[in-house]
């Protein structure tokens, strides 16, 4: 089954029963690289694995980088 989600401000389709976690590696990042928001809720780096996401869910992803 795929849902529909929102990362940030795009409609995507995920597998259903996708964790917040497993969306951040899809997407190619590291869970301790990024800030992780689920409908407006901030969500700890050690709940990312715990977060299962639903169809219609608001994520916002942001991604950490160094330099100057």
């Amino acid at each position: 089954m795929v849902i529909e989600i929102i990362v940030n401000g795009e409609t995507q389709e995920a597998e259903a029963a996708i964790t917040l976690g497993e969306l951040i590696r899809k997407l190619g990042f590291h869970p301790e690289s990024v800030a992780a928001l689920v409908n407006d809720a901030i969500i700890e780096r050690d709940r990312v694995e715990e977060v299962c996401l639903e169809s219609g869910d608001a994520i916002e992803l942001v991604r950490f980088v160094s330099g100057g």
